[in-house]
């Protein structure tokens, strides 16, 4: 009789398979979809995952990612920032909501998406929508 043998007849239980890379990929997967879903949900209502409202900066960056991703849908931010005469670093802490830019440097985010300045500060508390 063998070892494996024994074991099955002692009632021991046998080792379970080890989980496989792509099932651990998979389920990664899944949750980055339901933590980006609730996440889309909760902007919706303009609030951040953890409840407290959307800052001016997160509500003004999340309106020129959209319009970029609009206007230029396969075009990389990098490339985008170059030809709009801004850092690609200025780019992204604009659209990920870590800076409101200057007056001057949102008129030609507006310009170069070709939409009136009002439209990406509408509603934002930080001051007059008025030039």
């Amino acid at each position: 009789m063998t070892v494996k043998d024994k074991s099955r007849k002692s009632g021991t239980k046998r080792k379970q398979a080890p989980v496989r890379l792509a099932d651990l990929a998979r389920q990664a997967a899944e949750e980055r979809m339901k933590a980006r879903k609730k996440k889309e949900e909760m902007a919706a209502k303009g609030l951040n995952v953890d409840g407290t409202p959307l800052t001016d900066a997160q509500i003004f960056g999340r309106r020129v990612r959209q319009a970029r991703l609009e206007k230029v849908p396969n075009q990389a931010q990098q490339l985008t920032a170059f030809q709009w005469g801004l850092t690609p670093q200025l780019l992204n802490a604009i659209e990920n909501g870590h800076r409101l830019p200057r007056l001057e440097t949102a008129k030609k985010i507006a310009d170069n998406l070709g939409i009136p300045l009002d439209t990406l500060t509408e509603g934002l508390k930080g001051g007059s929508n008025e030039e």
